[in-house]
């Protein structure tokens, strides 16, 4: 089966980030590559950590631009599931230090094996920090003021990440990749507070996006997708996951066909055989 899922409503997630009006919408659930997809089958970028981090905070406040129900969808998600944000961090081989990057499309994501790694990331971001910062539970003024943490999100993403860290019991938690010795290593960005019944916010840049449960954000820059434009791409998406459906039946069904056809003629041979 095709690990694409299709998505069947539409949730928008109107919020503020960066001095500015943001629609977010909801893609759900998948690993963070059928998530990314699927945005960009949508005409969509892909919300990096420090977006994703905005849109949940609006689902704490106490005056939301968000109704009950999508309140209670974000933080059921945060509470139970995993956001994917499109941020990614690298660590190269004996470095003492990790980079991290927004990828907004899959065109943006750089590839971990090309010869040229080093300098394509040092030409391209100069999102770096050395491996000094604290991992692991930490204070809420720790996070906020975490290197790492603000690598990843900004400060005004890490600043919010400890406004929804301050709504749960225990103190947050930030992971990362650490140090590497033989080869370079990529991870991408998460975002939950799957801590049992006593939960407190976890952000974490060294997740390898392959929990098929995650939930990720889509958005249009500078205006609204419309219902119409987004429906017709929901249908796209189906479309496209029906057909790659039915291309691996037909596979598995002309595989059943040839393996009947190879076990008839065995036996159609041994009824041939004269024994005598």
């Amino acid at each position: 089966m095709t690990e694409t899922k299709t998505l069947t409503e539409r949730m928008e997630l109107i919020t503020e980030h960066e001095g500015e009006e943001r629609t977010f919408y909801l893609f759900e659930q998948g690993t963070y590559n059928v998530l990314g997809n699927q945005i960009e089958e949508a005409g969509m970028k892909r919300a990096n950590l420090g977006e994703v981090i905005s849109a949940v905070l609006e689902a704490y406040k106490e005056n939301s631009r968000y109704s009950k129900e999508k309140q209670d969808k974000i933080k059921g998600i945060l509470e139970k599931n995993t956001f994917y944000g499109f941020t990614e961090s690298i660590v190269l081989p004996n470095q003492d230090v990790i980079y991290a990057y927004d990828a907004p499309t899959k065109a943006d994501e750089i590839d971990i094996n090309n010869p040229n790694l080093e300098r394509i990331l040092r030409d391209n971001t100069e999102k770096r920090v050395s491996f000094e910062y604290k991992t692991g539970e930490q204070s809420l003024e720790e996070f906020r003021v975490n290197l790492y943490l603000t690598l990843l999100a900004g400060k005004e993403g890490a600043r919010k990440a400890a406004e929804i860290a301050f709504k749960f019991r225990l103190n947050p938690y930030l992971w990362s990749l650490s140090k590497q010795k033989t080869k370079p290593f990529k991870t991408v960005s998460a975002l939950n507070s799957s801590w049992g019944l006593d939960p407190g916010l976890f952000v974490g840049g060294y997740s390898l996006g392959d929990s098929g449960d995650g939930f990720a954000l889509g958005y249009v820059v500078g205006k609204k997708i419309s219902p119409q434009n987004f429906d017709k791409s929901l249908n796209k998406t189906q479309q496209t996951s029906e057909e790659k459906l039915s291309k691996e039946e037909i596979i598995k069904k002309a595989k059943k066909e040839v393996e009947a056809r190879y076990i008839d003629d065995i036996v159609e041979r041994f009824r041939n055989i004269d024994l005598d």
